[in-house]
């Protein structure tokens, strides 16, 4: 309470703000942030929809596919898109379908 005071006394103002809340995306190392940026856009889309992430940690890759005909075809989508971006040829597994 004595800061908050000693702020006001300098004419500076103690603004609280709630923290905002974090995004994580399934599978997704936190500092993957396009990923995790695209999985954000991606829970948008419209269903039939997967999302999958590569296995390679230090580059990792994601994709995904929405509008598909069924749930399997869009995982099969996510999977084929994810592997086109990965480095060195890295599998990719799905972590998210609807």
């Amino acid at each position: 309470m004595k800061q908050a005071r000693f702020l006001l006394a300098l004419g500076l103002a103690l603004i609280v703000s709630p923290v905002p809340q974090a995004i994580s995306a399934p599978g997704v190392q936190s500092w993957n942030r396009n990923c995790i940026r695209f999985y954000s856009e991606w829970k948008k889309k419209r269903n039939h929809k997967a999302f999958a992430v590569s296995t390679w940690q230090s580059s990792q890759s994601c994709g995904g596919a929405w509008g598909a005909r069924s749930k399997k075809a869009a995982e099969e989508g996510a999977r084929k898109w994810c592997k086109k971006h990965s480095a060195e040829g890295g599998s990719c597994r799905v972590t998210a379908s609807e």
